[in-house]
């Protein structure tokens, strides 16, 4: 049966494949959605030939834009692009933080098309010094 939030390949911390019994391992339902999420937020618009709108381009935001009011921008920007995809059916809120090693939190609450509330997740943006 297919899940109407999809199925993906799963990658590990390290972006790396794992492979489980012999095949490819896959997630699918809610753990897909959140990865898939992931990243669309950390992912550089373009970057991705089959589907060229795809992608936050927060990182080169953020580096082009160091407002006193970016962490609003940013998470106003990242609102949208989580808005973008197609099995969210609202974003009740989202926020940014920035942490001491210079890593942008993106954090929000989302309700899914299946009706699903997620609160508190966390996507967390790596700046490189």
């Amino acid at each position: 049966m297919t899940s109407l939030l999809g199925s993906d390949l799963f990658f590990d911390n390290l972006r790396q494949l794992t492979i489980e019994n012999g095949d490819l391992t896959l997630i699918s339902d809610l753990d897909c959605l959140i990865a898939n999420l992931y990243d669309r937020l950390q992912s550089a618009r373009g970057a991705l030939i089959a589907h060229p709108d795809f992608g936050a381009d927060l990182a080169s935001f953020i580096a082009e834009n160091p407002s006193p009011d970016f962490l609003l921008d940013i998470a106003a920007r990242a609102r949208i692009e989580l808005k973008k995809d197609p099995r969210i059916d609202d974003v009740l809120s989202c926020s940014a933080e920035i942490q001491s090693d210079n890593t942008i939190l993106i954090i929000a609450d989302l309700k899914t098309i299946t009706g699903n509330i997620l609160t508190n997740l966390i996507f967390p943006l790596y700046l490189h010094a």
